[in-house]
Formats: C-alpha cells, structure tokens, sequence
C-alpha cells in the first residue's frame, strides 16, 4: 500500500490554514497544523513529515529563520513556501535559506498540490536511498554494510534504540533520562552524564565508521538525532 504524502501547514492565518488543510485532506495527504515554530516542533517530534508548507509572516520566529533551522534538524524534509511576498529579493532570500518551492500568494491549488506531491517523493526517495544501520540488540552491536561496532554497551544500545523510535530519530535530553531510568533504575542519569555518555558513543561509532559519518547531531533546544536510518533487531 502506497504511503500517504504527509504535510505541515504553518500558518497563523486560522482560516487559510484550515481551508488548506481541508484541501490537503480532501487531496489523500496527511496533514498537520502549526501557527510558529513551537507548535511545528511539536508535530515534529511527534509526527513523520515529507513536506512543511511555510509562511513567512508568523508571529516569533519568521519563516525565513525557520527554514534555516529547519534545514539543520530534518535536513530531508521539503520546504515550500507560501507568502504574499513576491518580491525577486524574498524569493531569493527563500531559495538561500532552504526552501525547495516559492509561491507567491495567491496560488492555484492544483498547482500547490502538485509540488508538494513531486516534492514529498523526491524527499520519501532520497531517504528510502540511503543505506540502513542495524542495531543487534542482543549482540549489542551496530552494523552498516560490512562494517560493524560491536564494543556497544547496553546502556549505548538503548539510547540508539530509544533515538531510533523517535519520531524523526530526535529524543530531547529528558526523553533520553526517561528511557534509561525505566530501563536502568539503579543508575542515575543526570544531564551532564547523559551528555559524556553520547558524546563517547558518537565519538566510538565514528572511529568504526569514519569521521565523515557523524551518526548523532546535536540540535541546540531540541536533543540529539540520529542522522542515518537504523533498523532495530530485536532477535
């Protein structure tokens, strides 16, 4: 069965964000409402998204600043934005920022539908391209091809496992405590040791995998990442 396209409207207009989430809706996509960059970290965290459709008047964080961050803590998700800008200079700014499609209002909406659609395969293709981890629960070990990581701890196994369930593969520090403190009650986890214990997974799984791979990202207000896909094997 195909996999629905999935989107996130972020407008603060509540009447044109409802009229395009009717028409997303109606359209066979899977769409999430936002009004500011809070409210999409919020879908985000707890939602799969191909697609974020992004004004750039909105109250706090502007599009533009959205973009930009989101471009680094979902650097697959598309970007198209939809504003009354028009002018050469805002598109340009838009294109620099991050964003994949500009459309000026007001635009035909079989022609929106149409580039979210192409966009959100292009996305859902890139992603489904790129090579799996897989993480041995039980040999506590992490493999890529024929390489593999197998000096793992169990307490490193469940942090990838936990950040791999994760929506989007991201887990913010207090996730992270939650997951180890049910799994290890008799050990605590403060904030700073959390923080040694990724950074000594990261730095161990580059050193298997190569500099270059820089498997788990930091995102300043949001937690950590994982930046490539992990098939969790439970046998």
């Amino acid at each position: 069965m195909k996999t629905p396209d999935r989107i996130a409207i972020v407008e603060d207009d509540t009447l044109l964000r409802e009229e395009l989430t009717c028409f997303f809706n109606n359209s066979g996509l899977v769409t999430h409402e936002a009004n500011s960059y809070q409210t999409l970290l919020d879908v985000l965290q707890n939602n799969t998204v191909d697609v974020v459709l992004l004004d750039l008047n909105l109250p706090g964080m502007n599009g533009y600043e959205i973009a930009k961050n989101l471009k680094r803590l979902s650097p697959s998700t598309g970007i198209v934005m939809l504003t009354a800008r028009a002018a050469k200079h805002d598109k340009l700014r838009g294109y620099e920022v991050g964003a994949d499609i500009y459309f000026a209002k007001p635009v035909d909406p079989d022609e929106l539908l149409a580039a979210v659609r192409s966009l959100a395969i292009r996305v859902r293709g890139q992603t489904e391209s790129q090579e799996t981890f897989k993480l041995h629960m039980h040999q506590l070990s992490l493999a890529l091809a024929d390489t593999s990581c197998s000096s793992l701890s169990a307490v490193e196994v469940m942090i990838l496992k936990a950040l791999a369930f994760s929506p989007e593969q991201t887990l913010d520090i207090s996730g992270l405590q939650n997951v180890l403190e049910e799994r290890f009650p008799d050990r605590p986890f403060t904030k700073r040791a959390l923080e040694n214990l990724l950074s000594r997974l990261r730095k161990k799984l580059m050193q298997v995998f190569g500099d270059e791979l820089d498997p788990i990202r930091a995102i300043r207000g949001v937690g950590y990442q994982l930046t490539w896909p992990v098939e969790v094997v439970e046998g």
